[in-house]
């Protein structure tokens, strides 16, 4: 009952063991993505950005590892609590991560399904790319982002005095 990204694939054993090898080698490939991305950062790292990158390795790990239960997550679960105090603006995660595993747990709890697993797992893909996005874009602050005009913007690479000069439009 985990939540991970082969709750997707059928359900039959020789389709999941065909792919058993390449899923291990594709976890490893993006986990080591993550750590270069984090390499590449000329970016600081500060308290709150640490957690926020255990958190999103506690939730990927397990998320593309084959054969993962739902104990896996527990690590990613306490990290999402302690994320909360240091981004309290981004309440939503822990809700997320601790309400996904409480209703993975029910199965086995009380013998019913409050939600699909497939649901589940799509909440928890849905988490790893926004803290994916916000942990990039916190590494690299200057990167082209677009605006909420849907226009991009980068960084000013005009010349100093040009940048003060007020130029009417």
């Amino acid at each position: 009952n985990a939540y991970t990204a082969y709750t997707w694939f059928p359900g039959s054993k020789q389709v999941f063991n065909l792919f058993l090898i390449p899923a291990v080698f594709m976890s490893g490939a993006i986990s080591l993505g993550l750590c270069y991305i984090i390499y590449k950062s000329s970016r600081k790292v500060r308290p709150q950005l640490i957690i926020e990158l255990a958190l999103l390795a506690m939730i990927v790990v397990p998320f593309f590892l084959p054969k993962m239960h739902e104990r896996y997550f527990y690590s990613a679960d306490v990290l999402a609590i302690v994320f909360a105090f240091f981004s309290p603006s981004r309440f939503w995660v822990p809700i997320l991560m601790v309400g996904s595993s409480f209703v993975s747990y029910q199965p086995f709890l009380f013998e019913q399904d409050l939600l699909p697993l497939p649901v589940l797992t799509l909440a928890i893909l849905v988490l790893i790319v926004l803290l994916g996005a916000d942990t990039v874009h916190q590494l690299f602050p200057s990167a082209v982002a677009i605006g909420a005009d849907g226009l991009e913007s980068g960084p000013d690479t005009r010349p100093p005095a040009a940048r003060s000069a007020y130029i009417p439009q």
